[in-house]
């Protein structure tokens, strides 16, 4: 992403005058108007020397690390994938969140909601002091594994998001999917791990990919708790974003608003930074979030 050059100039003098990192990157968002994550990564890249002089990279300076990515390099707002043009409705740097148009067919939508229909069961969520349990109060909604040796279509949506994330598919999770009723919401969470809690078996969680199979006649958005973002869920889009760096300043503190009439069916693939699956792997599920109240 390209930032004002003539920042180049204004972030060194300050720094040189004896202005904190902290400082900088305040000055950029107060004066500037820049996010705070956006203001980071400028102030990176000008005092380290990672930005060729007006541009950001995506990755933080400090995570020069392969990742997940949905590459727009090319800022053509079409991307071409097998059995489908995904289009680029929505993009940011900081953290990096992509929005896709036309990801998945009607029909496909449709099908992976049929399949799932049979296994739905209340969502989990991990617990630190204990195992796998049901929070109705935390996550109202059912959920259901859909393991991509059981299915053909769900083969060929993995093998889609493969080819849009570079990420193979043995170091995801099962595709999972959620239906959510009148009245469920899943409160403001985070996807990564603590990281007492990473398993060995995968490792961390680096990105997450929410597809849209079935829109709601109201409410049901997803919603970045900090960045004062809302997605509204459209059938066949999705909504890519990835937290290399877990934290609570990543960025990623996220929810589903509640469904005010209708039912909203998304599908969520994790990506994990080391293979997660081989013929025992267990259905995983979702993490406590680090803001859930007592």
């Amino acid at each position: 992403m390209e930032y004002d050059g003539r920042l180049n100039h204004y972030v060194r003098e300050l720094h040189a005058a004896g202005t904190s990192y902290t400082g900088l990157v305040l000055k950029l968002a107060v004066e500037e108007a820049y996010s705070v994550p956006m203001a980071v990564r400028i102030v990176d890249a000008v005092l380290r020397g990672d930005g060729d002089g007006s541009t950001v990279s995506y990755d933080p300076p400090h995570l020069r690390r392969r990742l997940p990515a949905i590459d727009t390099s090319s800022r053509q707002s079409v991307l071409h994938l097998p059995g489908a043009d995904a289009v680029v409705s929505f993009e940011q740097l900081a953290p990096r969140i992509v929005v896709l148009d036309n990801f998945l067919s009607s029909e496909e939508c449709d099908g992976l909601c049929e399949e799932a229909r049979p296994a739905f069961a209340p969502a989990t969520v991990v617990d630190p002091h204990q195992d796998a349990v049901h929070a109705a109060h935390f996550r109202s909604n059912d959920s259901a594994q859909l393991p991509a040796a059981g299915s053909e279509l769900v083969r060929r949506v993995e093998a889609r998001i493969e080819q849009l994330t570079g990420w193979p598919s043995a170091f995801c999770e099962t595709l999972q999917l959620q239906r959510y009723a009148q009245g469920q919401d899943y409160r403001p969470h985070y996807d990564f791990f603590d990281q007492d809690m990473v398993e060995a078996q995968g490792g961390q969680r680096l990105a997450t990919l929410i597809l849209y199979l079935r829109a709601p006649e109201a409410g049901g958005a997803t919603y970045f708790a900090n960045l004062g973002m809302r997605i509204a869920p459209r059938k066949g889009s999705a909504l890519f974003f990835t937290y290399p760096d877990p934290g609570n300043n990543s960025g990623t503190l996220h929810g589903g608003e509640a469904v005010l009439a209708g039912e909203k069916w998304i599908a969520t693939q994790w990506f994990r930074d080391r293979a997660w699956r081989h013929p025992r792997a267990a259905s995983p599920h979702i993490p406590v979030a680090q803001s859930q109240d007592a």
